[in-house]
Parts: structure tokens; C-alpha cells; sequence
């Protein structure tokens, strides 16, 4: 299970807007870039004299404190407006658990129908998966391939622990909620998920909360 190449957008442009129930008259276009500029600035200022931006930044402040709202009282919304790509490798049975958050879309993915009798699948598997269990895929992979079988006889015996990567995008109220649900999670995957989500830019105050 890994969770790289991720990127993150918006962010300051959500900080800003997260004080919008608040605005008499809307940002021009010149004031919206002069306030977002103003915060790349500011942060690179807090950093290099080791200082709090959000002790330092009205909006980061009030970003801070609207994130912290308790879940589903509507007033951490802004949070949505921070997108997060990435791409995930990890096994089956971690995608079916994933795809109950329906703010997690699938960008693309590897695909068993086309790629199946293609892996390497000495590396593609996790190591957890027994010999027999492997020995019979790559058997009927073979009876595929000789026109024996169906690809749907194949798929139907492909382990759990089949290892896919997908990019993914989501965002920043969709993380809090997972990072809420499964931290404390059984599964190994969901704590390496729940790591890679503190490594976000101000995780700690806006999604974890620790």
C-alpha cells in the first residue's frame, strides 16, 4: 500500500473564501489575486521567522476554526474547496472500503480486464496471498490463453490481494471525514492512508485535529 505523486489545489483560494457569509461587497479580480499573493507571501514569512500563520493570517485563523466545526453542521464547507490528487496502490479489498466515501472519485485505474494476463504477478500480488491462491490464477490465466476459459473465469479468481493504482481526487471535508472514521482502523492500509493524510499541507490543524 502506497500513496504517492500527490497534489494539492486551492487551498488559499478556500482560506479566502471561507470568510465569504461575512463579505458586504465581493472581491474584484484584482483584490481576490492580491489577497491570495498576500497569503503565499505570509507564509513564507511565518516560516522563516518560525511563526504560526495561523496566529499570524485573519483568514487562516478563521479557516482553522470553521474546519474544527463539528461534522455536518455545515460550517467546515469551505474545506471542499481544497482538492487532493493522488495516486493509490493498494489491494481489492481496500478499493471496495474506499468507494463507500462518495466524495472519492477515480480519475483512472489499472485494469484487470485488460492488463490481467499482462502483470508480473510475483510483484503485483501482496505478499500475504497464499501460493495456492496465485498458482491458480496463473492457471487459469493460461487456460485463457489457450481459449479454454473465459476472461470472466479468470477475473473471478483473482485474490483480494491483488495490488491496483488508481489516481483519485477528493478533498479536504471528504479526508476529514475518513481520517475521523478510520484512524483507529484494523486494516493496515486505512493507518497508511491516515499517515499520508497528515503529510498535507496543515493537516494537523484543518483535518486531524490533534
Amino acid at each position: 500500500m502506497q500513496v504517492t505523486n500527490t497534489r494539492v489545489y486551492g487551498l488559499e483560494e478556500s482560506i479566502l473564501a471561507s470568510g465569504y457569509p461575512m463579505l458586504s461587497k465581493p472581491y474584484t479580480e484584482e483584490e481576490f489575486k492580491k489577497e491570495v499573493i498576500d497569503m503565499f507571501t505570509q507564509q513564507g514569512e511565518c516560516k522563516y521567522e518560525s511563526k504560526n500563520i495561523f496566529e499570524e493570517n485573519k483568514h487562516f485563523k478563521r479557516f482553522m476554526k470553521l474546519s474544527n466545526a463539528k461534522a455536518g453542521s455545515g460550517h467546515d464547507c469551505a474545506l471542499k474547496g481544497v482538492i487532493v490528487q493522488m495516486d493509490v496502490t493498494a489491494p481489492q479489498y481496500f478499493w471496495q472500503q474506499l468507494q463507500r466515501y462518495h466524495f472519492v472519485d477515480f480519475v483512472s485505474s489499472m485494469s484487470k480486464m485488460h492488463c490481467i494476463t499482462k502483470f508480473d504477478l510475483d510483484k503485483q500480488v501482496d505478499n500475504s496471498v497464499s501460493y495456492e491462491a496465485l498458482k491458480n490464477l496463473k492457471e487459469y490465466i493460461d487456460l485463457y490463453q489457450s481459449n479454454e476459459c473465459s476472461i470472466d473465469d479468470v477475473l473471478k479468481n483473482i485474490p483480494m490481494g491483488l495490488n491496483l493504482t488508481a489516481r483519485l481526487t477528493t478533498n479536504y471535508l471528504q479526508l476529514k471525514t475518513i481520517y475521523s472514521q478510520r484512524k483507529a482502523h484494523r486494516s493496515q492500509e486505512w493507518h497508511v492512508f491516515c499517515d499520508w493524510i497528515k503529510t498535507l499541507p496543515y493537516a494537523k490543524e484543518l483535518i486531524a485535529h490533534e
